[in-house]
């Protein structure tokens, strides 16, 4: 009976702890709704009580800020210069036991234009923000801008089905390594030629993922046939 009744309770605080992570992933996924709506509105007040009190932003030069104050004046100073649209797209949430907090992974993309000589604006990128509980409530930690890095691999498989599911398998392995997006399919009259067109957090992230000997194990099980052909198409900014 006592066995049973800890079996009971195990299951019951799994129940919980899942149920618990799956609210906060919600949460952050409506942070970044709320993020970019504040940003669009030019409301500094909003985005300056998304941030921790510490908490350090670096951008795609690696220029680094410290601290809610110094991010949100560099935030009032753009709305100040110039006309802009954000679009965040979320793409992953992993927990992080170094950071005690999760991480969360996506692209952005600023367009608009200057006051001034009405200079167009495009910036496009990956982010990793770093999330915390403070005082109750998820915030920003540390932002991690970078360009993104496209990738195209094109290799013949012995059947096409079978591929697929492994390839699907793999998702969280490659999100995991840093992949944001992709696209999978065959060439044009080539149903055993598939194509995979990704995006990466970065160049080096992608190349450490795609040398990993586990990968190579699993991509001969999933039935890849010679080596496939890789084209890097580099840095998007």
């Amino acid at each position: 009976m006592k066995n049973f009744l800890c079996i009971i309770l195990l299951i019951t605080s799994s129940v919980n702890l899942h149920s618990q992570a799956v609210n906060d992933e919600l949460v952050i996924q409506e942070l970044t709704r709320d993020f970019m709506s504040a940003y669009n509105n030019q409301d500094h007040k909003t985005l300056r009580g998304m941030y921790s009190e510490y908490a350090t932003r670096i951008d795609q030069e690696n220029n680094k800020m410290t601290g809610a104050d110094e991010i949100i004046n560099f935030f009032k100073q753009g709305f100040i210069n110039n006309n802009t649209t954000l679009i965040l797209k979320h793409s992953n949430l992993t927990w992080s036991d170094a950071e005690h907090g999760f991480i969360a992974h996506g692209t952005y993309e600023v367009t608009g234009k200057t006051y001034v000589y009405d200079i167009k604006i495009n910036t496009k990128g990956a982010y990793a923000n770093t999330l915390i509980k403070d005082k109750g409530k998820w915030k920003i930690a540390n932002s991690v801008l970078s360009p993104i890095a496209k990738v195209i691999i094109t290799q013949e498989v012995k059947d096409f089905a079978k591929f697929k599911s492994n390839f699907e398998e793999g998702l969280s392995m490659r999100l995991s390594a840093g992949e944001l997006s992709e696209e999978m399919g065959t060439l044009h009259e080539q149903p055993n030629m598939v194509y995979i067109i990704s995006e990466w957090t970065s160049i080096e992230n992608f190349q450490s993922f795609y040398s990993n000997p586990d990968l190579k194990a699993k991509m001969k099980e999933a039935g890849v046939i010679g080596e496939p052909t890789v084209l890097i198409l580099g840095k998007q900014k």
